[in-house]
């Protein structure tokens, strides 16, 4: 599986979705 990007990590719906991707099994590169 590929790395997923999320923009606009450290806001409440950007660092919500990284945790659950990377609670998921997904590696995550976060961005902000």
């Amino acid at each position: 599986m590929g790395t997923t990007l999320v923009t606009g990590a450290t806001g409440t719906t950007g660092s919500r979705t990284a945790a659950r991707l990377a609670a998921a099994g997904h590696r995550v590169r976060a961005a902000s």
